[in-house]
Order: structure tokens, then sequence, then C-alpha cells
């Protein structure tokens, strides 16, 4: 089955965070925010910069054939319509889902995947937060109100009569943190038990 997250920015107090499908645990999409962090050659102000960019577009929505032309133009795979289909953001994006250096290389447009915060099936959410410049990271499965994070409080699916919540908080770290974690340490940090943060002061 596969591993749903959601992963983005967080800019002037709003969350910019789009759907990722599969492979959401640290060693698949977490290394990648990772990697991002680690590649993209800029101070936390130019990261702020690429955030403030990003415009969510919803995944049903058309985009223009002028933003389709401005994806192919940076080198992502755009699928033809169907015969008897339109195009909708969501399969025009499919292809860089998950991909944070494709932002770092000019890519404005994620889906808008804020809904999914409180779904039972959101199992880690990656926020790169511009504002205080710290990478926090959000586990699902959360039973608990009172747990660490802005979203654990936030009231999610009930199943089998019990009540879930939006995913915890379970590490916060600086931008230049992360950097300084080997890809080891990075996923060593995250292989919390249940209730285990490890949060930078």
């Amino acid at each position: 089955m596969s591993t749903r997250g959601l992963y983005g920015f967080r800019v002037g107090g709003v969350d910019k965070l789009a759907f990722n499908q599969c492979d959401s645990y640290p060693e698949g999409l977490g290394l990648g925010v990772k990697e991002f962090l680690d590649a993209i050659a800029m101070d936390d102000d130019g990261i702020s910069a690429i955030a403030k960019g990003i415009v969510l577009v919803h995944e049903e929505a058309r985009p223009t054939p002028a933003q389709v032309g401005g994806l192919r133009s940076l080198g992502i795979k755009v699928p033809e319509p169907e015969p008897e289909g339109e195009l909708d953001w969501y399969h025009a994006l499919r292809s860089v889902q998950g991909d944070l250096i494709a932002c770092g290389c000019g890519l404005r447009y994620m889906t808008d995947g804020r809904d999914f915060l409180t779904s039972i099936y959101c199992e880690w959410v990656y926020v790169l937060d511009t504002d205080t410049h710290m990478l926090e990271v959000h586990r699902g499965g959360n039973g608990n109100p009172k747990a660490a994070g802005r979203y654990a409080s936030r009231l999610g699916d009930v199943i089998c009569g019990e009540q879930t919540y939006g995913p915890s908080l379970i590490a916060a770290v600086t931008f230049e943190g992360v950097r300084r974690l080997s890809s080891r340490s990075f996923l060593e940090m995250l292989a919390c038990e249940e209730n285990c943060s490890w949060i930078e002061a």
C-alpha cells in the first residue's frame, strides 16, 4: 500500500503543502526534502523567496496552454490529455510530485493538499517553515489532541468509533542543522517510537 503524505512550505503563517502519493516515509520523501536543502545553493532567505513564489492550484483544475508550456520549458514531463478528456493539474504535475528540487529550479506550482492533513491516510508531513527557518516533521496516526505541533489538535477521521486527530510534531530542526546531518543521522533522528520527539533549540 502507498505511504501517503504531504510536503512543502510555510511562509507568512500560511501552509503551502502538496500531496504525495507514495514513499512518504523518511527514507523516501524525507530524504528528498533533505536533498533539497543540501542541493539548493542559497541562504535561508533564498528558500523563503521560493516559498513566497509558490502558487497552490486545485488538482482538478485545468492549467492553461501557457502554463503547460511553462512547465515543459522547465523539462517537466507533462502528459498529453486523453482524446476525450482535459489535462488537470494533478496529472500535469504528477512527474514532479515529491520533488522539491524542481521548485528550486523554477517550478512555481504545487497542488493544494492541505485538506489531506486530517486524513487517517496522511502518514508523514514535511514542512519547510521559512518563518522560523526550520524543517518540521509531523507523524500521522495521532490519537492525542494535546500532542506536539500545530496540526495535532485538528479533528480527523473517526475510525471504529475512535476520534483521530491531525499529525503530531516529532522533529523540528533548523535548515542548517539538517544540512549538517548525514543521511543516516537524519533517518536515525526520525526513527522515533510513538510520543518521541526531537526538537532543536
